[in-house]
């Protein structure tokens, strides 16, 4: 499956952006290798920074079972343990996970949109339209080139994250039996929430009554543009 439309671009400002909140640090030139291709790990670290993960010292994790082919002494084995105890990723089968196999297109954008909260959306057409269809209704893809089914390059990575950025987490306000979930977007009284400030709050020191605090929703206190699984698809994303 393959998406045309321009080609894409990568502006200076999102690669300073890129670098300064460390998703992508490049070699050790600096220089970011838009060019190449990007593994699984790779990719793992790169959304769990955007989930405000910068480092290992602010990692913690309750996954007991370990892949067999990602042990403790793996550079990014913290990273992929919170990817996957946020079910963010799986493995590829018989307790694998393939850290060093290059990702696809698809399977970043699915990545991202469940670190964006829409995956109950995407999953209503399934694996990978349901997520793809997601990713352009909520502004992921919105131009740009891509051959989904090909891996990645860097520059393509680069573009679906740093169009990630600033687009509103979906998250879940009611608990229960009817679930329902909210687009955390700044209109009706709702707080904007997005990966950007899970990245910026992580560089100040928050206090309970910080404005950078990023609200609890555990009861009623938010209201706004609350809806069921059941009606996701008539959301005006």
């Amino acid at each position: 499956m393959t998406i045309y439309a321009n080609v894409i671009e990568l502006t200076q400002t999102a690669k300073n952006d890129l670098y300064s909140y460390g998703i992508m640090v490049g070699d050790e030139t600096g220089d970011l290798r838009l060019e190449d291709k990007i593994t699984r790990a790779e990719f793992c670290k790169m959304i769990c920074v955007c989930l405000g993960f910068k480092d290992k010292e602010t990692i913690s994790h309750n996954v007991t079972e370990d892949f067999y082919d990602v042990n403790k002494n793996h550079w990014a084995y913290d990273y992929i343990q919170v990817a996957r105890g946020l079910a963010l990723v799986e493995g590829v089968g018989n307790g694998y996970f393939n850290p060093d196999k290059k990702i696809t297109v698809q399977d970043a954008v699915k990545i991202i949109v469940t670190a964006l909260g829409y995956k109950p959306k995407a999953e209503k057409e399934g694996y990978p339209i349901g997520y793809i269809n997601t990713a352009q209704e909520i502004g992921l893809i919105n131009k740009g080139f891509f051959e989904l089914e090909n891996y990645a390059t860097r520059k393509e990575v680069a573009y679906l994250i740093y169009n990630s950025l600033d687009i509103p987490l979906m998250q879940i306000t009611s608990f229960g039996k009817d679930i329902k979930y909210t687009i955390m977007d700044g209109t009706d009284n709702l707080p904007l929430i997005t990966l950007r400030k899970n990245i910026t709050k992580t560089d100040v020191d928050v206090k309970s009554d910080d404005e950078n605090t990023v609200p609890r929703f555990n009861g009623e206190e938010y209201t706004g543009r609350i809806v069921k699984i059941a009606d996701l698809e008539k959301l005006s994303l």
